[in-house]
């Protein structure tokens, strides 16, 4: 495991498996010079696979979608409309600093559409 949360210096285009394509590029841009990245951070897809092993109504609807293929568009359908909501979060501005970043600022998250595709 790498950690859950990684500084953009800290990661590099080869790393998508790690951080997803967003992380990863700003990663890579932000060893490019003259253009400018504002200094962040990302979670880790280690995160997000330990968080969804911890809800077991996630891990339920992600075994039954692993079963369903790409093209049953009415069974994925069907599968995410009863998927479980909510937000991890922590009020604690703390973890940045407990993450080993370093950076005690206000947490910046930028959305993702849920893939690891560059």
């Amino acid at each position: 495991m790498t950690g859950y949360v990684l500084g953009f210096e800290q990661l590099d285009a080869t790393m998508i498996a790690v951080a997803g394509g967003k992380g990863a590029n700003l990663g890579e841009l932000s060893r490019i010079d003259g253009v400018r990245v504002p200094e962040g951070f990302c979670i880790t897809t280690d995160a997000h696979t330990d968080a969804v092993a911890g809800d077991p109504a996630l891990a339920a609807l992600l075994e039954g979608l692993s079963r369903l293929g790409a093209d049953d568009t009415k069974g994925i359908g069907g599968a995410v409309s009863t998927a479980p909501t909510g937000t991890w979060s922590c009020s604690d501005p703390d973890v940045m600093q407990l993450s080993g970043t370093g950076r005690t600022g206000p947490p910046v998250v930028s959305p993702t559409d849920g893939t690891l595709d560059p």
